[in-house]
């Protein structure tokens, strides 16, 4: 394999690795029967989460590292730098959670080494932040803007062909779904790729999801699901989180997981 530097990946990898594992989070979490941050498994989530956006971040910033120890060493660097540094979040804060996170990641353990454990309230604001700066920066540096204006200007981006070679790789992977909502399928494919707009979807249900206290409407979830080129609903069967997020998960299996469209 020939030699390559951070230089060399594109910020939308790191885009995207953060998305993969927002919809990871909510699939994990839609099965789980956990939901307090002291629980093991929602505390191993939290570390999954942090070092998904370390690695985003430092793509962004030119200073990626292939280890997760040494991920955590450059952003220690970077937040003790006497330069500014760019980033969405207090570095200092960011640098300490992500160190906290390593050490739970490699050790199965942690002893507040680098200061407190992330709560999920943390992991989740920070993520949205995260992810919102990234798709900035993709842009040009736009000033940040909703979530749903940048994922609109990023699809404006792409080339119509790799936006049609996404459709045509879906309508070829699930050829009776295509055939029974061609209709739909054409007018999600006039606002973005099929990953575009799972990718949203996850973005709009995973920020509004509060811990344990799930305070999101019937009307959100509806808005969320037809945005998906694949659901699954019968009748006038009520909506949940947990459904909206298996929903998701099954888009990300079906169309995303085994290409790059």
């Amino acid at each position: 394999m020939p030699q390559f530097t951070a230089a060399d990946i594109p910020i939308e990898d790191g885009w995207w690795f953060l998305c993969n594992r927002i919809i990871e989070q909510l699939e994990t979490a839609a099965k789980a029967d956990q939901s307090r941050d002291i629980d093991t498994d929602v505390r191993y989530r939290i570390a999954k989460l942090y070092l998904s956006m370390a690695a985003c971040y430092l793509l962004v910033v030119g200073q990626y590292a292939p280890s997760y120890r040494d991920r955590a060493q450059r952003l220690r660097e970077l937040a003790a730098s006497p330069i500014p540094q760019p980033s969405p979040i207090p570095l200092q804060r960011f640098s300490q959670f992500v160190s906290e996170c390593t050490l739970l990641k490699m050790c199965g353990d942690t002893k507040g080494e680098f200061g407190q454990f992330p709560q999920w309230c943390d992991a989740v604001s920070d993520a949205e932040s995260i992810w919102c700066w990234t798709l900035s920066r993709m842009l040009g540096g736009i000033p940040s803007d909703t979530r749903s204006t940048l994922l609109s200007l990023l699809a404006k981006q792409q080339p119509l062909l790799a936006r049609t070679k996404g459709w045509v790789k879906a309508a070829i992977v699930h050829p009776k779904v295509c055939l029974r909502c061609w209709c739909r399928w054409a007018r999600l494919a006039c606002i973005a790729s099929p990953r575009y707009l799972v990718y949203g979807a996850a973005a709009d249900l995973f920020f509004n999801l509060e811990g344990s206290r799930v305070t999101i409407t019937q009307h959100q979830l509806v808005s969320i699901m037809v945005k998906l080129p694949l659901t699954h609903t019968k009748g006038d069967h009520q909506l949940s989180w947990r459904s909206v997020a298996l929903m998701i998960a099954d888009n990300f299996h079906g169309l995303l997981e085994a290409t790059r469209s």
